[in-house]
């Protein structure tokens, strides 16, 4: 479904003679090996000075020319934010529906594993029982003075044995808790999640977890301050200034 439609597409290439115009100023550039006298940094500095004039021609039509662009994709971007904004909201409203329906099946299943693991618990107590039972009761049946009454109860026990663990295999048989599954959502129940309640804190114990960044603008502010205190042997801790030389060509 083809939603946004574009009607024309130019195509973009260089000017005749800009390759020509950047291939002469290159050899011209390429000649220039070294720097160690005034005539020397005279021709390098020509050379350099061309070459940032081209640059900022160059600079200069690809603004001209992308700004159409630009402008052709900002009305894109619109059209298609305005176009998804009640979509995106929807799609937010009916997660959270869903999400907390969700929540609600975590904690459904939760309870009845716990109600099927405590049922486990008791159906083992339960077999262990009835074979202690039992146990007595076949003791009791086999001695000398045993009667048929005694008989009667270890051939009881011997069916409540047989009960508790039939029980108890019914139980590890039976189908496990499951959620209410539905095509098109995936759920990733007890996703870890985080939110850091004091940077500070979190800093002082695990430094590893936290980013810092130098503040560059503010830094370059207090340059000279902070210079000037480095010189009278006071420099900033975790902060080295120091002094350089560059040079630049104007166009």
């Amino acid at each position: 479904m083809n939603l946004i439609k574009l009607d024309l597409i130019s195509d973009v290439g260089l000017s005749p003679g800009s390759d020509t115009e950047k291939n002469r100023l290159i050899s011209l550039s390429s000649e220039v090996t070294e720097v160690t006298t005034a005539d020397q940094q005279q021709v390098a500095v020509r050379c350099g000075k061309q070459i940032k004039q081209l640059l900022n021609e160059v600079e200069t039509a690809r603004t001209q020319v992308k700004e159409p662009v630009l402008d052709l994709g900002r009305k894109i971007d619109g059209l298609a934010k305005t176009y998804c904004i009640p979509l995106q909201a929807e799609i937010i409203r009916l997660t959270n529906l869903v999400t907390g329906f969700q929540r609600l099946e975590t904690e459904r299943l939760r309870k009845e594993e716990e109600k099927r693991q405590e049922a486990l618990r008791k159906a083992e107590e339960d077999r262990l029982a009835a074979e202690q039972l039992s146990r007595e009761a076949e003791k009791q049946a086999t001695s000398d003075q045993a009667g048929l009454s005694e008989v009667e109860e270890a051939m009881l026990a011997e069916e409540l044995k047989k009960e508790a663990e039939a029980k108890q295999e019914a139980l590890v048989r039976a189908p496990l808790p499951k959620a209410n599954k539905v095509s098109g959502i995936v759920v990733k129940a007890d996703q870890l999640q985080y939110e850091i309640t004091d940077i500070h804190a979190l800093y002082a114990v695990r430094p590893d977890l936290v980013e810092l960044t130098g503040k560059r603008s503010i830094i370059r502010d207090n340059l000279d301050f902070l210079w000037y205190e480095q010189q009278n042997n006071k420099p900033t801790p975790g902060l080295r200034v120091w002094t350089d030389t560059k040079v630049s060509f104007r166009g």
